[in-house]
């Protein structure tokens, strides 16, 4: 039996599950995974500058993985507008309830295991 696995990193931010969001409680039965799939992918997806990806072993063993929100570009090439890309991703995560206003941008990563 073999396991798979997929890198990933960025500069960006790990989401938390919102904190008063009918939707993600009534309609999504609190599943974070099936919420931000339905509701906040699509969101992230029209923003040209973010992506997003899961870390941990969740496919594995049923566990919930983390889920981070990332500048796009990888690490190098974003260093021009850092600042403000970074400042543009945190208010937009914020304005959805998934991180709240004291968290920093930090170089985040991991591996997700399928």
């Amino acid at each position: 039996m073999g396991v798979d696995y997929s890198a990933n990193y960025g500069i960006g931010f790990k989401l938390r599950h919102p904190q008063s969001n009918e939707k993600f409680e009534k309609e999504y039965d609190s599943n974070f995974i099936s919420f931000f799939q339905g509701e906040i992918v699509p969101l992230i997806n029209e923003k040209k500058d973010f992506q997003y990806f899961e870390v941990g072993e969740g496919s594995y063993d049923g566990t919930e993985n983390e889920v981070y929100v990332t500048i796009k570009g990888g690490l190098a090439p974003i260093w021009d507008n850092a600042l403000r890309r970074c400042a543009d991703l945190k208010t937009f995560l914020w304005s959805l309830d998934l991180i709240s206003l004291e968290d920093q941008a930090d170089i985040v990563g991991g591996l997700e295991v399928y």
